[in-house]
């Protein structure tokens, strides 16, 4: 699915990077993060989030309830890593996990989508530690391919700085979990940095749309 991003989600996306970089903006530098890089993947992955909405209720909206995006800023200490959305079929809630990715700001990353490795550093994704190869999990994923189409944030030769905010999307699945999970379908990284620090594992957005069937929507 298509979708652009309106100038009313950008500003909310916006003031909300602001507040999260004032709460917990230090925390970020001593993890050497680079505060730019870091505002603008505040602001990318809130903004997928919108997108990934748009989708879900495209897909259930007829039969379920979705959540709306969370833009709370919460202090480290307090942080709940609960699923990005839930759907709510009639009290029969099913999670899922969001994660966006910006396509063009290195040449030598696939479209992908990354994950802390199982029980793995302090923002470790614990959803996968619930979910066991030939399970029952009802839990679904949404990624989205970010694109920066404003020639106004790009550089002199065309290329896509790495804080620049995407202006669309292209929003894929939802994806069934478990699928993912049985058919084991994580890589390590492309970025070798992020491969040496052995925290992270990725799903190649190509191969996940190959190997597992996107979920149409439900019968009513």
């Amino acid at each position: 699915m298509e979708y652009t991003f309106t100038r009313a989600e950008q500003d909310s996306v916006l003031a909300f990077a602001v507040a999260r970089a004032k709460s917990d903006g230090s925390y970020y530098k001593k993890r050497g993060n680079i505060e730019e890089k870091v505002r603008s993947d505040v602001v990318n992955g809130a903004l997928g989030e919108f997108a990934a909405r748009a989708l879900l209720q495209k897909t259930f909206g007829a039969v379920a309830t979705v959540s709306e995006v969370d833009l709370t800023v919460y202090a480290i200490k307090d942080k709940s890593y609960k699923p990005d959305f839930v759907v709510d079929f009639n009290k029969y809630p099913v999670s899922v996990h969001v994660k966006m990715h910006v396509c063009g700001r290195y040449s030598t990353i696939r479209p992908s989508f990354l994950f802390q490795k199982p029980g793995v550093g302090l923002h470790r994704d614990r959803e996968l530690l619930t979910i066991k190869p030939n399970g029952q999990s009802s839990d679904l994923f949404v990624g989205v391919l970010g694109f920066v189409t404003d020639p106004a944030k790009k550089r002199a030769d065309g290329s896509v700085p790495v804080d620049a905010v995407a202006d669309k999307a292209t929003v894929i699945g939802p994806f069934s979990f478990q699928q993912i999970v049985d058919q084991n379908l994580w890589h390590e990284p492309d970025a070798a940095g992020v491969r040496r620090r052995g925290k992270k594992i990725a799903l190649l957005a190509q191969e996940l749309c190959e190997k597992v069937p996107a979920i149409q929507g439900v019968v009513a």
